[in-house]
């Protein structure tokens, strides 16, 4: 950890974030100290345990914490939420990304409808993806 954490430019950060879960305290420690010299933010990591969290359900916290900070690109977090082990994580990043017409995300919904690994997924991709086509565009209005 020690002779990574400065290497942002051959290990990235979403590599470290996992880290910050690992069974060794001191692991965990250094893994928050070199994300922190990188440059970010206490939100960013909590974001990063909420977004690595081994449990499903913490993981879908995340879109909540979307919800409530001005601070972050819910587009980068959505597009990595979408790519969740976890059919129901991807459903909901889905969701918000059909909910953010102020966020260019059709060309990953459009993924996701042609080859999600889950049925479900990938019929709601095609659901949202037709609203969001019968919808006017703020121009339009």
């Amino acid at each position: 950890m020690l002779a990574v954490g400065p290497a942002d430019h051959l290990v990235r950060d979403e590599a470290l974030l996992p880290c910050l879960h690992d069974k060794d305290a001191e692991v965990r420690r250094l893994c928050e100290i070199a994300l922190q010299s990188r440059g970010l933010r206490p939100e960013h990591l909590r974001l990063g345990r909420l977004l690595t969290h081994p449990i499903a359900t913490m993981r879908l916290q995340v879109l909540d914490e979307l919800n409530s900070s001005a601070d972050l690109d819910p587009a980068l977090w959505l597009r990595r939420l979408s790519h969740d082990p976890s059919p129901a994580v991807r459903a909901g990043a889905l969701r918000m990304m059909s909910e953010r017409a102020n966020l260019d995300l059709d060309d990953r919904m459009e993924q996701m409808a042609r080859g999600d690994p889950s049925p479900t997924v990938s019929s709601l991709a095609r659901f949202y993806l037709r609203e969001s086509r019968v919808q006017p565009t703020r121009a339009e209005r």
